[in-house]
């Protein structure tokens, strides 16, 4: 099984639109999005296969000033079965 890099970072609601267009723009599609009801927050994830590959999105997230909250190597497996567990 193959493992990739995920970074989780802070999210406020009103640049989401703004950060898919650019990821979009850029052809980069290994992220999710997670809204926590309890807590009103959002939540960016962003799974690489190597640090390097990060650098190159860390230019976008510059002009965004987002909050890294973690970073852990975990296997793809996991991070589907994590989101696409009900709450």
């Amino acid at each position: 099984m193959d493992k990739y890099y995920e970074y989780v970072y802070e999210l406020e609601p009103n640049e989401e639109e703004k950060i898919i267009d650019q990821f979009i723009k850029y052809g980069f599609n290994s992220f999710y999005i997670e809204e926590d009801v309890e807590s009103s927050q959002t939540f960016l994830k962003i799974y690489v296969k190597t640090e390097e590959q990060i650098k190159d999105i860390l230019d976008l997230f510059s002009k965004f000033g987002l909050k890294l909250l973690s970073k852990k190597i975990t296997e793809e497996s996991k991070w589907l079965e994590e989101s696409t567990t009900p709450v």
